[in-house]
């Protein structure tokens, strides 16, 4: 624990969506009440979301809406897939089946990752959304085609 005040860790995340914003020519980005933010890049919209920790550390989610339900032997996959994320990159998955989320939570130092880091940190976290989304695509076990138009009846 840094002893740092809950203040000084919300300020932090605040500038790292603001540093965020500034690298994609998207000034005056911030969190909002809920403390997330969405964005688009290359037409996949994610959501970051910082939840406070207490030892100072943060998680952000991106999330991404895939098909499904996607019935028992999928969400075996799944977490199969979660823990060998976990093993990889301290990153969790998870999923609802109601609203048919998957979101990747990221754990991160609020304090060590400065702004000229942050570009290649989200691409990291991109590169594994679409890794998990390629791994939704084969625990379904169907075409991509089809997979692709249900997909777009959840947008």
């Amino acid at each position: 624990m840094t002893g740092d005040s809950d203040i000084d860790i919300r300020r932090r995340a605040a500038d790292l969506v603001s540093n965020l914003g500034r690298i994609f020519g998207l000034p005056g980005l911030a969190l909002d009440a809920n403390h997330s933010v969405t964005l688009s890049f290359n037409d996949q919209q994610i959501t970051l979301t910082y939840e406070q920790e207490i030892d100072g550390f943060a998680l952000f989610a991106l999330a991404d809406r895939l098909p499904g339900p996607f019935g028992l032997q999928g969400l075996v996959g799944l977490m199969d897939f979660n823990a060998e994320l976990f093993k990889e990159q301290q990153a969790r998955v998870l999923y609802n089946e109601t609203t048919l989320l998957v979101a990747a939570l990221f754990r991160i130092d609020v304090w060590a990752l400065k702004a000229d880091a942050l570009l290649s940190w989200i691409d990291e976290c991109l590169v594994t959304i679409e890794t998990i989304r390629e791994r939704m695509w084969e625990l379904l076990g169907a075409d991509r085609v089809a997979l692709a138009q249900a997909t777009s009846d959840y947008r």
